[in-house]
């Protein structure tokens, strides 16, 4: 467990050097970092489901249900094209009191592995977001979002966020569905504390679906749940 916890600290500094770093780490090997950090050093057995064609995609929103932290790194080892995630801007607030070190610990990881800082119940910063989003899209990035806002212990979501959705539909971007479905329940509820045992050897199958596209944003929204959360029962 130790040693699976070192090489995971140090793949996981690799991997934000690379980001850093473009020049010295290219994409492939990013790629491959994260394939090693998912596979190798979880010792997740994962397998695929659905379409893999469509990991080729780019200018994508991708949306995916939520079990714990390593669903960015599941997600970013399969997408072949260079992919973003939006993640709430706090995130080392709740396990760091110290203020400074929670604040850098956040500049840090958010510049070193592809994510969009999120202030949550922030209209203006939620303003800022998806200007930032659709900036990513034209640039053929893909964006990676876990609509509910949340994650949960069996990954099944209850509902989701409207704001996606109308932002998808209004500049017609495609919407890539994923279902994360793990053999055992290791998400985290609102209140649940973070165990990092849960990361190792699980047994996880990846649905992949069909690209889903409209000017309605409640039929997008309706059919990307319906879509996930099937496959997650």
């Amino acid at each position: 467990m130790f040693i699976k916890l070192f090489l995971g600290l140090l793949t996981l500094i690799i991997h934000i050097a690379s980001n850093i770093f473009p020049s010295i780490i290219n994409k492939r090997i990013k790629r491959k970092i994260n394939g090693f950090l998912i596979k190798d050093i979880y010792s997740n057995k994962i397998k695929l489901h659905g379409n893999t064609e469509l990991l080729n995609n780019y200018g994508n929103i991708i949306l995916s249900n939520h079990y714990n932290i390593s669903d960015t790194n599941i997600i970013y080892s399969l997408m072949k094209n260079e992919t973003y995630a939006v993640a709430k801007s706090d995130i080392f607030d709740e396990v760091i009191k110290n203020k400074t070190i929670s604040t850098i610990l956040n500049k840090v990881i958010f510049r070193g592995a592809n994510l969009i800082s999120y202030k949550r119940k922030d209209k203006v910063d939620g303003m800022k977001v998806k200007k930032k989003i659709l900036k990513l899209i034209n640039k053929n990035k893909n964006v990676l979002i876990f609509p509910e806002g949340t994650s949960t212990r069996n990954g099944v979501p209850k509902d989701f966020k409207n704001g996606i959705f109308k932002l998808a539909s209004e500049h017609k971007i495609p919407i890539l569905p994923i279902t994360l479905k793990f053999e055992k329940d290791i998400g985290l509820n609102v209140k649940d504390k973070f165990r990092i045992k849960n990361l190792f050897n699980n047994k996880l199958a990846v649905y992949i679906h069909d690209e889903i596209i409209s000017s309605d944003w409640e039929y997008l929204k309706k059919q990307t749940f319906n879509t996930i959360v099937n496959c997650t029962k």
